[in-house]
């Protein structure tokens, strides 16, 4: 069962990156680029600088400082892009691509692309979630709220919320702690430039 998925995480972030999008079941172009991001710690926790949920857009993040991919996590962005609405650049290539994979990544891939443009495998996958969202509520009982009309806690619910907004709010600050301290460097960088040509500048700049 959830053979699709290569851990019960990846398919819990799946998931969530579905619901938050409100991605449709019939979307293989979300339901492709979701499955990519969800599958790889990195790209999962690098998501917001990826894809634009409030948008619903794809972010181009390869020139971004914040962002660093490895080889074989750029190779899968540029496939879920690819495989999201066909943008490509000089390294969207299937040596390019599948080259810089591992065994992991690669099953990624595969099923990526299966996904794209199986309808069978599509449903499948699908099936698989409505599964998994089922199996979680017959087992975790923690959100069940018998004074409620449709027996949800709202103040789970709301823990819920919380842990996944301080969850994106710790990645963000990351990310934004990595921008400063390029900036930081490039003004140091900058000072000595200009001390050692005896050029003035204002402090506390």
């Amino acid at each position: 069962m959830f053979h699709h998925f290569v851990s019960p995480a990846h398919r819990e972030r799946f998931l969530y990156m579905a619901a938050e999008d409100r991605m449709s079941p019939g979307d293989s172009e979300r339901a492709s680029l979701f499955y990519l991001l969800a599958g790889n710690d990195d790209l999962y926790q690098k998501r917001r600088f990826i894809y634009d949920s409030a948008e619903h857009c794809i972010r181009i993040c390869f020139e971004n400082p914040s962002v660093d991919l490895s080889s074989g996590a750029g190779a899968l962005v540029r496939l879920g892009f690819n495989l999201y609405n066909g943008w490509s650049d000089r390294y969207t290539t299937p040596l390019s691509i599948l080259g810089s994979l591992d065994s992991n990544n690669l099953k990624l891939a595969g099923n990526a692309i299966m996904i794209r443009l199986n309808r069978q495998f599509l449903e499948e996958l699908v099936w698989e979630e409505q599964s998994a969202v089922a199996a979680r509520k017959a087992v975790l009982m923690n959100d069940y709220c018998a004074f409620s009309r449709d027996c949800k806690c709202i103040k789970w619910t709301d823990y819920q919320l919380t842990l996944h907004e301080l969850e994106e709010a710790d990645e963000l600050c990351h990310g934004n702690w990595i921008e400063i301290q390029q900036l930081r460097d490039r003004i140091e960088l900058l000072e000595g430039i200009l001390k050692q040509f005896r050029i003035d500048f204002p402090l506390g700049y």
